[in-house]
């Protein structure tokens, strides 16, 4: 969802919005309440396709904001080099995954999640 609202936020601009997990099913499609939700909130993520986080993905990025602290830590152990650019996306805070859960709780995380991208935007995604 962070990378489908990302996209429509920066649409236009010369950027490049990317997605992948650390346990991801390659090419696995995103959940249907994730779709839902993000259009919503005017993204469209009905063509994402799940892929794996990889050293490559992580040294090609300009900055990588991750959901949770673990993941963080994940992301660094892969790629020591990338510390600074790896970022939680709500400053000090996680953000669970709501997959398999109520539309309701899809909603709720994808509130905060275009909250924490609206002030990432503000202060230069950094």
């Amino acid at each position: 969802m962070a990378a489908g609202l990302a996209a429509a936020m920066t649409a236009g601009r010369d950027v490049t919005v990317e997605s992948a997990g650390l346990e991801a099913m390659e090419g696995e499609p995103a959940a249907a309440n994730a779709v839902k939700t993000v259009a919503e909130l005017g993204g469209d993520i009905r063509k994402h396709g799940a892929q794996n986080v990889t050293p490559q993905l992580i040294r090609r990025a300009d900055m990588i904001f991750c959901m949770t602290a673990s993941h963080a830590a994940a992301v660094c152990r892969m790629e020591p080099g990338a510390r600074g650019r790896v970022k939680l996306l709500d400053g000090e805070r996680d953000i669970p995954d709501p997959f398999g859960g109520p539309i309701e709780e899809y909603r709720t995380t994808a509130g905060r999640i275009k909250a924490a991208l609206e002030r990432r935007a503000k202060e230069g995604w950094t």
